[in-house]
Parts: C-alpha cells; sequence; structure tokens
C-alpha cells in the first residue's frame, strides 16, 4: 500500500508530534497534511501544512482525497479554563473531524481518546471523551480506531506541574503495575503514535477501542 494520503490534526501536541514524524518516515504515505492553529516550523517534501482558524474552520470545505484520518486533539481544563472551552476542544472539534473524513473518503479514522472515557461517569472530562467516543462510533466511519492511553510520559512544550509530578512517580514505580493493572501504568506518547500508524492500515472494519494495557506492547 504505497502513496498513501494521511491527515493529522493535533500535530503539535505530544502524541501528534511524534506520529507526525513516523508518518514522514513511512514509505507508504506519499504526502501527509497537517492542519493547525499556528506552524509547527517543521520541513518536509512531504509534508503539506495548512494553518487554519479552529474556532471558525468547516472542515469540509478543503477538498481532500484522504486515506487515514488522525485525530490527536485534546486539552485540559487548566488550559482550556472553561467547560464550554475544553468541550469545544475535546468533543465538538474531532466531532468536525470525524464528519469531514467521511467527505474525505478516509478508510480509516483514528482518535486519541483517554482511558476512564465514559459517557455516564461522574468525573467531566471522562464524560466528555465517552460521549465523543459513543457519538463518533454512530457516524458510519468504515474503519474506526479508538485509542485510551493512561497518563503520556514524554516531553511536552508546555508545562503541566501535576502531570510532570506523576510523571516522576510512573517512571520509577511502573514496574509495580502489572497484571491486571497494567492498564493504569503510565505510557509513553510514542508507543501510541506506533499503534496507530500500525492499526492505520488494519483490514479490520468497524469500531475498535485499544486499551492502554494493549498500547504498552508496541515500539517507541
Amino acid at each position: 500500500m504505497e502513496n498513501q494520503t494521511a491527515l493529522v490534526v493535533g500535530s503539535t501536541g505530544l502524541i501528534g508530534n511524534l506520529l507526525l514524524t513516523l508518518l514522514l518516515e513511512d514509505a507508504r504515505y506519499a504526502q501527509v497534511v497537517t492542519l493547525v492553529r499556528r506552524s509547527g516550523q517543521m520541513q518536509h517534501s512531504k509534508l503539506k501544512e495548512i494553518v487554519c482558524d479552529f474556532n471558525t474552520i468547516d472542515f469540509t470545505d478543503y477538498s481532500f482525497s484522504i486515506d487515514h484520518v488522525f485525530c490527536c486533539l485534546g486539552t485540559t481544563m487548566a488550559k482550556a479554563k472553561t467547560k464550554e472551552q475544553f468541550t469545544q476542544v475535546d468533543y465538538h472539534l474531532p466531532m468536525k473531524v470525524a464528519h469531514a473524513a467521511l467527505v474525505w473518503g478516509a478508510k480509516s479514522f483514528l482518535l486519541v481518546s483517554a482511558m476512564g472515557a465514559n459517557p455516564g461517569s461522574i468525573f467531566f472530562y471522562n464524560k466528555v471523551k465517552g460521549r465523543l467516543e459513543a457519538d463518533i462510533k454512530g457516524i458510519g466511519l468504515p474503519r474506526l480506531h479508538i485509542f485510551r492511553p493512561s497518563l503520556l510520559l514524554g516531553d511536552r512544550d508546555e508545562k503541566r506541574p501535576g502531570e510532570d509530578f506523576s510523571k516522576i512517580i510512573f517512571k520509577y514505580l511502573n514496574f509495580l503495575f502489572f497484571g491486571p493493572f497494567k492498564n493504569y501504568a503510565g505510557i509513553h506518547a510514542g508507543k501510541v503514535a506506533s499503534a496507530m500508524l500500525v492499526h492505520a492500515f488494519s483490514t479490520e472494519k468497524g469500531a475498535v477501542v485499544h486499551d492502554s494495557s494493549e498500547l504498552q506492547n508496541y515500539e517507541i
């Protein structure tokens, strides 16, 4: 399967940036398109970067022919400031990308969600993620892969003090998470990115959820 085209939304984030590098290095892709709020400054012969306003964008305005759509959008309540803004980034924008993927004729849609995603959760973050998963499943995408990582390990450009402290703990205590507790171990973002690339070429139809314990099996 050569001459494939990939599209990434959220390529400046922790997972998205690592994924972008993998896609550009993969000989099966002839072009990689990114939709970004601001330029990531990366230069590559395969890369087509489109800077756009996510607050007003209609993704279907772009006339693409895309094989694989990777959605790595996500924020935190601390950064979003309000529940409305968090919902905009973590629910409404991914839903818009998913609907556009149908218009673009995408064969596969790959979504970064989170461990604990549940539309019935008492926790707002998990509830929004769960609602997103449920609603995207109902769109009718031919192949949908949902990735639910636990705490992400890796170097971010932005500082998240609470998360940084947790990363230190997980770095030295991850060995304690095994068997039924493996799903709760911190996971390197590179493993999630690798798993997304592998499953982009899966022939499995319908919606498939990949829990964090499964994602631990992939190479960085």
